[in-house]
């Protein structure tokens, strides 16, 4: 039997709604994005169109969390009659931006390399604006570079966004 108790803002998860841990946590698996089910699209979507259909489905399913800040990670909001408008456009190009995307963001995935496939891969995470992004090896199968970069922008989105990132690592080489 386990006691653990994990709480958000004083209420544990376990007592949250379905679809509210979504909400507020992002999710980036050690498996290369080649490998994972977007794998059949690795040849037809470039990353730019990828984060777009992401982005759409997010609202579709309501996950989408957005919140108007004057250090704004993604400061694609505007505010008109009290209501926060989403300038989709805008959003994305601020995050390919944030994460080094911009010069391969319309190159179709199975073109992009590991580092790019990772950043790509948080980048997904990212659009639904979660509060804790975990990530289960990011660095795996790419460059001692690659990783020094990305480690680099976790922690510049991490503070820049307020938000919490918990990764496990192996050793970089």
């Amino acid at each position: 039997h386990n006691n653990t108790t994990i709480n958000y803002n004083a209420t544990s998860v376990r007592s949250l709604k379905q679809g509210q841990l979504a909400k507020i946590v992002g999710y980036v698996t050690q498996s290369d994005m080649e490998k994972d089910s977007i794998s059949s699209t690795s040849s037809v979507f470039t990353a730019r169109e990828l984060l777009q259909f992401v982005q759409a489905s997010l609202v579709a399913q309501g996950l989408m969390s957005y919140h108007v800040q004057s250090t704004d990670l993604m400061n694609g909001t505007r505010v008109l009659n009290n209501k926060t408008v989403i300038n989709g456009y805008e959003v994305l190009n601020k995050l390919l931006q944030q994460l080094g995307l911009v010069t391969c963001a319309d190159t179709v995935l199975s073109g992009l390399s590991g580092g790019e496939r990772r950043r790509l891969a948080v980048a997904v995470q990212l659009l639904k604006r979660p509060k804790l992004l975990l990530l289960d090896e990011p660095t795996s199968g790419i460059d001692a570079f690659a990783c020094h970069s990305l480690l680099e922008m976790l922690a510049d989105v991490a503070k820049q966004a307020g938000l919490t990132v918990i990764t496990t690592l192996h050793a970089p080489r």
